[in-house]
């Protein structure tokens, strides 16, 4: 799948066993599909958040909700992650991220709340 990736972001990925790892989740920007006659007009659109899961197009019935459903397939996976013993963090710091932020924004590490 050939992609425009319009949006990108790193994070530091700790599993409940192995070593740690950077996944890069990617936003593609989305096409519209035309009609057909089984079909009506959509937009498809790409994600990606190697090396948790492989790329997938994401269809949707515009551009708006091709990009918000993978901004939720993002997050819902970096969920599944944590569920299943995973910890996420921002980028290369020890702070974890907050999944229920609108931006997946870093929460304050322990460390930096037992300074304060």
């Amino acid at each position: 799948m050939s992609n425009t990736w319009i949006a990108e972001e790193e994070f530091r990925c700790v599993p409940r066993k192995g070593k740690p790892f950077t996944v890069t989740a990617r936003i593609g920007k989305p096409k519209p599909v035309p009609a057909t006659r089984k079909l009506s007009a959509f937009s498809r659109g790409a994600v990606s958040l190697e090396p948790l899961v492989p790329e997938r197009g994401v269809g949707a019935e515009n551009a708006f909700q091709a990009l918000c459903l993978s901004i939720d397939f993002i997050r819902t996976t970096l969920k599944v992650f944590i569920a299943e013993g995973g910890t996420v963090y921002w980028r290369q710091t020890e702070n974890p991220v907050d999944l229920d932020s609108p931006w997946f924004c870093p929460l304050p590490s322990l460390k930096e709340l037992r300074r304060r």
